[in-house]
């Protein structure tokens, strides 16, 4: 296999020949066995990875140890004056030990088959969009873990959910947005979000189409702030005009709806002309089984609140 052909081996995801980056070691001369040696550049952001051979071992055991540490002092510190129904580890009875002896055979079972995973941690593999995480990254999910928050609240996970609101606006300022008119929130993989973001463009999209319907029933108009600048009534705009409008002007429409007309009539009437629930079957698996997914619109408030609208028929554009 020649030095500059960097192949990948049929059908995986293994390369012969990592590629060069300003933040790994460069590739030099190839060995008498074949293999390159290495050149080690050093770089501040390696201390950020636990690296190909665990260079980074020590910093990673000390934090998921401060980790530990900390939550067993909280866990202490808590009503310490409270009992524990967990007797002491140190004088175990015959049944705990027996159950530690499983546990920990079943996690020695674990550990081998994990050794069988993809190695994304070393330069010969780029087979897929996926790398290896960072220490911090690593270090906290394990911190987070131990305090088992749930971010459906502020009520349940106080700290996690007040974290997640500060990532969502660093995102939006890292690509651009204002964090001030931003909302986000973090999802459990990149297909959720994609999932999400398609279906709140949709309704942002649709929202002006509701919001004419809506006014048209009410009796009321609205202006609108139209791509190139100028102001035009809601009545005013064809199906075209309302389906280009803005992001920022669709979802001003929800609150100049509410001022002029009482808010249960502009829900009432949002929900009256809202997209009829579709229905999307697919197969999934080898047994060809149908999976049946009921899809409902939800109309977004500039507050990055969603409103689900009640099941009506689907108006027809006149």
């Amino acid at each position: 296999m020649s030095k500059a052909s960097g192949n990948a081996l049929p059908g995986s995801g293994i390369i012969s020949d990592p590629p060069r980056s300003s933040l790994a070691p460069s590739w030099s001369v190839y060995g008498l066995q074949g293999f390159p040696t290495l050149t080690v550049v050093s770089n501040p952001l390696h201390t950020w990875f636990l690296g190909p051979k665990g260079e980074n071992e020590q910093l990673l055991k000390e934090l998921l140890d401060s980790a530990l540490q900390a939550n067993l002092n909280w866990r202490r510190s808590y009503h310490p004056e409270d009992a524990s129904p967990i007797s002491n580890a140190r004088s175990p009875s015959a049944a705990s030990s027996s159950e530690r002896v499983e546990l920990k055979a079943a996690f020695a079972s674990l550990l081998r088959q994990l050794r069988g995973s993809v190695p994304f941690f070393s330069g010969r593999y780029n087979g897929h969009m996926l790398s290896e995480q960072t220490i911090a990254a690593q270090a906290a999910y394990f911190a987070a873990m131990l305090y088992n928050p749930n971010n459906v609240s502020g009520e349940v996970a106080p700290v996690t959910t007040r974290l997640e609101g500060e990532v969502a606006r660093q995102l939006a300022e890292m690509i651009g947005y204002d964090p001030a008119r931003c909302w986000g929130h973090l999802t459990s993989g990149g297909t959720i979000a994609n999932f999400e973001a398609l279906w709140i463009a949709r309704n942002v999209l649709y929202h002006p189409v509701a919001a004419s319907l809506a006014a048209r029933a009410l009796g009321v108009d609205v202006s609108v702030s139209l791509p190139d600048g100028s102001l035009a009534m809601l009545s005013e705009l064809d199906l075209w005009q309302l389906l280009n409008l803005r992001p920022c002007c669709s979802l001003d429409l929800w609150d100049k709806l509410w001022q002029a007309a009482p808010r249960s009539a502009v829900e009432n009437s949002l929900n009256s002309h809202s997209l009829r629930p579709s229905v999307i079957r697919t197969t999934a698996g080898s047994s060809r089984q149908s999976l049946v997914i009921r899809c409902r619109p939800v109309w977004c408030s500039r507050r990055g609140r969603a409103t689900t609208p009640g099941r009506k028929s689907s108006p027809r554009w006149e």
